[in-house]
C-alpha cells in the first residue's frame, strides 16, 4: 500500500526574520485537539488540575535556564496558554549549559527553541506522572510584538482572557480532558 502524502504546513513565520532577534514575543499553545487539560473556568478564575499548576511553574523557570529571556503577562486556560516575553540582546560569557528538561539550549535562545523546552518538558510530566500521550497540538501561533500600544493591548487580551472564556474562539464547553 502507498502512502498518501501529508500536506505541506504552512509557516507561521516572518519570512526573514530572525526569532533569536532581541523584542517582545507573544505565544499561544494549545492543547491537543483542543482538549481540557489544563481545567475548567468557574466564577472567570481558571480550576487547576496538576497538568496545570506544572504547566505553570515550567512557564516561570523558563529564565533561570534561559537567562536572556524575561517574562511577562502569562495565563493558562483550560485547553491553551498565552504568554509574553523578551528576549534580551545576547549575555556575553558562557552560554548556559542545561536548557528546561535536562536538554542542551545551544548556542542561540530563540522563540523556538523556548516554546519547544517549554512544550516538552511538560509533555514528559504529563506522560510519566499522569498517563496522557498527547499534551500539545503540533505547532504554536507567535506574533513579533512591536509597539508599546499592541505590548499593552496583548497584555490586556491575557489579563482578560478567563473572564472572556466562554467567547474565545477555542472555548469548549465542558471539553474533553483529565
Amino acid at each position: 500500500m502507498t502512502e498518501m502524502p501529508r500536506p505541506a504546513r504552512k509557516s507561521i513565520r516572518l519570512d526573514g526574520y530572525d526569532y533569536s532577534s532581541e523584542g517582545w514575543y507573544f505565544v499561544t499553545i494549545c492543547c491537543h485537539q483542543h482538549q481540557c487539560l489544563f481545567g475548567r473556568i468557574s466564577n472567570e478564575v481558571l480550576i487547576p488540575k496538576p497538568l496545570a499548576v506544572y504547566a505553570n511553574r515550567c512557564w516561570l523557570e523558563i529564565p533561570s535556564h534561559y537567562p536572556s529571556i524575561i517574562l511577562d503577562a502569562f495565563v493558562i486556560m483550560p485547553n491553551h496558554v498565552h504568554g509574553i516575553f523578551w528576549i534580551a540582546k545576547q549575555m556575553k560569557g558562557p552560554k548556559p549549559a542545561i536548557a528546561l528538561g535536562s536538554r542542551p539550549t545551544g548556542t542561540a535562545q530563540s522563540v523556538g527553541s523556548v516554546v519547544r523546552a517549554y512544550k516538552s518538558v511538560v509533555t514528559r510530566y504529563a506522560t510519566t506522572s499522569l498517563g496522557i500521550d498527547r499534551v500539545w497540538h503540533r505547532n504554536y501561533w507567535e506574533h513579533i510584538i512591536r509597539g508599546k500600544d499592541s505590548l499593552n493591548e496583548i497584555r490586556t487580551y491575557i489579563m482578560n482572557n478567563p473572564v472572556k472564556w466562554q467567547y474565545d474562539r477555542l472555548y469548549v464547553e465542558d471539553g474533553p480532558g483529565l
